[in-house]
């Protein structure tokens, strides 16, 4: 197993642990769409969006803040760098496709709540203006994920999870381009 194979399973048995109904990647793509739209998902705030996410009390939590900073820190913020260090939070090639496949859909649905919990007013055009790739992760997010472990349905997996990743990206890119907007010209709607 390489290190994300090790952290995601270090993850999932801790969220286990602690109560946490969803998965390392459902909290991942959460995350990151709250983090797209522009809230700041670090220390405390985030360890309370979290929470809120979970459903369960911050002090119920404590035990797993030191993973959740990973999380956020080297899996969520790393949005802020470059489009080549963003990775999806998924779990590694040596667990089964049909598994792995349920866990890219969770991130998706993570995603979409993530951004529709943000997105506000100001955010509503480019929603609307972004409505094919958000319909494609919603579609992503419903996938049929009991498959054959093939060449085939390994390389479709690929394929869509870097899909994925590009949009998820495309979207902090384009989130961020309207906030940099907004900060120039306040009070112009958009």
């Amino acid at each position: 197993m390489n290190a994300q194979e090790i952290l995601y399973q270090q993850m999932v048995e801790q969220f286990d642990t602690a109560g946490v109904i969803v998965s390392p990647a459902e909290l991942h793509g959460h995350l990151c769409g709250r983090h797209v739209v522009g809230h700041h998902v670090e220390g405390s705030f985030g360890l309370r969006m979290v929470s809120d996410y979970v459903d369960l009390p911050t002090g119920d939590l404590e035990s797993i803040s030191d993973t959740l900073g990973t999380l956020i820190n080297q899996w969520v913020l790393v949005m802020d760098q470059e489009l080549f260090d963003f990775r999806l939070f998924l779990p590694g090639d040596g667990i089964a496709l049909s598994d792995r496949l349920e866990e890219l859909a969770a991130w998706c649905e993570g995603f979409l709540n993530g951004l529709a919990t943000t997105a506000g007013d100001d955010e509503a055009g480019l929603m609307q203006a972004e409505e094919e790739t958000l319909a494609d992760l919603v579609e992503i997010s419903r996938l049929e994920t009991m498959v054959e472990d093939t060449d085939e349905n390994e390389a479709l997996y690929a394929e869509v999870s870097e899909f994925v990743r590009l949009a998820a990206f495309n979207l902090f890119d384009q989130f961020r381009a309207l906030a940099e907007e907004q900060n120039r010209n306040p009070g112009v709607v958009h």
